[in-house]
């Protein structure tokens, strides 16, 4: 499976007066960030077959963005596998058990929990091998073992340059 792990975009701050983190939305700002990372993602042709969010606001808000600017829409749902504090064992068991006969995934959450995700799919670890900024997008080759091989990553900005 071609797994898409995505950092969602720029959200309001966290001392904007939300009681509730769960319902940062993203920014103007972000928004129109991420409609220009979704014409870059759809310019390379990602084509996911299904798009998994994670529940809190600012995913899913990148999610149908992206989901918007692909050229073939695909199906959106959303999972508490890809919250801050899951575990990145809890979203690979549920791509292993619902979602296996798919071809491409893509992944939208949040950190540190997107890059713990990336190191502990190439480590089998959970640790910081790298830091996703806000809109970044990594390709994994992820085997049904669950252990994929790094294919590539881009940053915000280059998503955009690609558009």
């Amino acid at each position: 499976m071609n797994l898409y792990i995505l950092r969602h975009g720029i959200a309001a701050d966290r001392s904007a007066g939300y009681a509730n983190d769960e319902l940062r939305p993203l920014t103007s700002k972000g928004i129109r960030r991420m409609q220009r990372e979704a014409e870059g993602i759809n310019a390379i042709g990602v084509a996911p077959n299904l798009i998994i969010s994670s529940t809190l606001v600012r995913a899913m808000q990148t999610a149908e963005i992206v989901q918007q600017g692909l050229s073939e829409p695909p199906r959106m749902v959303t999972s508490r596998s890809l919250v801050p504090e899951a575990h990145p064992s809890q979203i690979l068991r549920e791509l292993a058990v619902g979602h296996s006969s798919l071809r491409s995934v893509m992944v939208v959450g949040h950190e540190p929990h997107m890059s713990s995700l990336v190191a502990y799919i190439l480590t089998g670890q959970v640790s910081w091998l790298i830091d996703m900024k806000k809109g970044a997008l990594v390709s994994i080759d992820l085997s049904p073992s669950g252990r994929g091989r790094l294919l590539w990553a881009l940053a915000p900005r280059q998503l955009r340059a690609l558009a």
